[in-house]
């Protein structure tokens, strides 16, 4: 919902034929990835190109080759200075020597893994004039991130995602999105925290470690029950708990903590964030000044009879829940089947004509600049695409 919002607000700001999206060639990766945005905007019928290091070369029409794309540009990588691992050895080519890992994006690292103020391939050729003379980076209306790793929070940096004017206070590019996100696993990115401003973050980082009487990193279920929302029902403090637990872990750590105000933040605005700050804070306040120093420690304690007993209730909590949940999924199922049979037999009473359609699965490859040293840049174009349609708009969504 929010990528097909986005997409709609760059069709008012520059027309539904007048961008393109950039990605920087990521395939598929079997899961939910930015490979799925770009599909979904390719779907929507926006030229998407990609901007990659020779090291993921393909050919169009291979397997590694993007679905999504209209064009690729290929370009010479780098390499950190660290060695490149093989299950878990250190790589070495056909004549014994050590490989360097790749850098896929981001900042070049040295030998000890510190980044360089060297750019990436993806990168670098965004900022300098590699194209006709012309900046990528002049030309982009925008930039969504959703989630990502390490990289990714390189990346933001580097393109000053959600930048403002600083005597302003106007956004540098309205088209800069950033969507809260964690993996399958549960893991957060930390690309979350752009979402919230330097107070914002200040507060939530604080307020965490005031939560956390036990001095672990992390929040118990009895901490947050006791110090959070010590006069709240049971059952609502317990709902929030597992929101916040986003790896359903059975703690809550400063990540996730962070995670959920900015996704919070995202949805409700800045006020609605500002006021579960101040709600919590209160709460604490209220908390400490009439609870003894010994009090708090046995709250934070591990050996404290309470903390089990709260533990083993939420534990009870979600385990009755989620076997609710179960049962709500076998009887929606079982209605689904019942209305699929009727709608069977429904249809038994139409005809269908199927017309049939050809095909051409020749991938056909027009190559421009062929990749050579002193020519660095190859782009690949399907000869289903037009090249023009590449230059349509006077921005390019990265």
């Amino acid at each position: 919902r929010m990528l097909e919002n986005w997409c709609k607000e760059n069709d008012a700001r520059h027309g539904a034929e007048g961008w393109i999206l950039m990605t920087q060639g990521d395939g598929d990766y079997g899961h939910d990835s930015v490979e799925t945005i770009a599909c979904e905007v390719a779907d929507r019928g926006v030229p998407v190109v990609f901007l990659q290091s020779h090291f993921g070369y393909a050919e169009p029409g291979s397997a590694y080759w993007p679905k999504y794309a209209t064009a690729g540009f290929y370009g010479p990588g780098k390499r950190h200075g660290t060695p490149k691992l093989r299950n878990g050895e250190p790589a070495m080519d056909s004549e014994g020597n050590p490989v360097f890992a790749e850098c896929w994006g981001g900042y070049v690292k040295d030998a000890e893994g510190v980044p360089t103020t060297e750019l990436s391939f993806v990168d670098a050729a965004m900022w300098q004039p590699m194209f006709g003379g012309v900046r990528l980076i002049d030309h982009v209306g925008g930039v969504f991130v959703a989630g990502g790793g390490p990289i990714t929070v390189e990346q933001s940096e580097i393109y000053d995602v959600l930048g403002v004017d600083s005597t302003t206070q106007v956004q540098h590019r309205p088209g800069d999105w950033v969507v809260v996100s964690q993996d399958s696993k549960g893991n957060v990115s930390s690309t979350d925290r752009f979402l919230l401003d330097e107070s914002e973050k200040f507060r939530a980082g604080n307020l965490f470690r005031q939560l956390d009487l036990s001095n672990d990193d992390k929040l118990s279920v009895f901490e947050f029950k006791e110090v959070a929302y010590p006069d709240t029902p049971v059952e609502e403090i317990y709902e929030l708990f597992e929101e916040m637990d986003y790896d359903s872990d059975g703690i809550i750590g400063m990540d996730e903590f962070v995670h959920y105000l900015a996704c919070y933040k995202q949805h409700y605005g800045a006020v609605a964030v500002g006021l579960i700050l101040r709600n919590i804070t209160h709460n604490v306040c209220i908390k400490k000044s009439m609870t003894s120093h010994s009090a708090l420690e046995r709250i934070g304690s591990d050996e404290s009879e309470l903390k089990r007993q709260a533990t083993a209730d939420y534990n009870d909590y979600v385990l009755n829940r989620t076997a609710s949940t179960v049962r709500m999924q076998r009887t929606k199922s079982c209605a689904d089947t019942h209305s699929a049979l009727k709608r069977m037999k429904t249809s038994q009473k139409m005809y269908y004509d199927w017309s049939p359609c050809s095909f051409d699965d020749s991938p056909g490859l027009s190559r421009m600049n062929s990749f050579n040293s002193s020519n660095p840049l190859t782009i690949l174009l399907p000869r289903d695409h037009q090249s023009t349609r590449l230059v349509r708009g006077d921005s390019a969504i990265f």
